[in-house]
């Protein structure tokens, strides 16, 4: 009977010292085979537009200075009938596959290999989700609108018609330049993310900090402000 058993990858940021696990993974499983029939292959696109692949695991080097934006892995056993694959595309989708006759080999080595990829990082889900960045952008966006009611309410306090004009005016464009910084911010923060470089060669992780900066210095302050100054003063 051939035995099957997939998982998913996503919303994981991965770094060096993950691909490194994985392709250490391939090559443990292949020599403790007997069969002189296992094959591994490992394959990296990069951001650049160049590729390397290989069987050995020197060709992990290759990924220490440039930002991968796929990643293959794959062992098969001919003589066995049995294969394991992995494939990581930024932003786009990750999945592991076992199949084989054995089904204890297949647990096994199923538990190992989820093992490995349980342990990359989670990606920063509120920032990557869009569901909580469109919350937030409404949420702002009325504030916004009900700042500027109450400040035209001030000026001009028997024109209610300005201050609902005003609020409906200020919430709309409240919650269009708020959404419009929030897709902003969701592409830097990917289902699949390669975190693979040096710090200083990553252009990504540097925007990641600027826009955290942002968000609890400045965001979340003006955010406070408005709810303190609507309803408790």
């Amino acid at each position: 009977m051939y035995i099957e058993k997939t998982g998913e990858i996503e919303y994981r940021v991965i770094k060096s010292r993950d691909l490194k696990n994985l392709v250490d993974y391939f090559i443990s499983i292949k020599d403790e085979s007997d069969s002189e029939n296992t094959n591994i292959e490992f394959a990296f696109e990069f951001e650049d537009g160049s590729s390397v692949r290989g069987s050995k695991s020197n060709v992990f080097s290759e990924t220490e200075s440039k930002k991968v934006k796929s990643a293959s892995f794959s062992l098969r056993n001919y003589d066995l009938d049995m294969s394991i694959r992995v494939r990581i595309v930024t932003n786009l989708y990750g999945y592991y596959e076992i199949e084989g006759k054995n089904k204890d080999w297949v647990n096994s080595k199923f538990a190992q290999l989820e093992e490995i990829i349980k342990q990359i990082p989670n990606q920063n889900r509120f920032f990557s989700g869009f569901k909580s960045l469109l919350l937030m952008s409404i949420i702002l966006g009325i504030l916004i609108g009900i700042s500027l009611y109450f400040i035209v309410s001030l000026i001009s306090p028997g024109d209610k018609k300005l201050g609902l004009t005003t609020f409906i005016f200020g919430s709309g464009m409240g919650i269009f330049i708020s959404s419009y910084l929030a897709d902003r911010i969701r592409e830097l923060y990917p289902i699949i993310e390669f975190d693979n470089t040096l710090d200083h060669l990553n252009k990504t992780k540097r925007k990641k900090k600027s826009i955290l900066t942002i968000f609890w210095f400045i965001v979340i302050p003006v955010i406070i402000n408005i709810i303190v100054n609507l309803f408790f003063i």
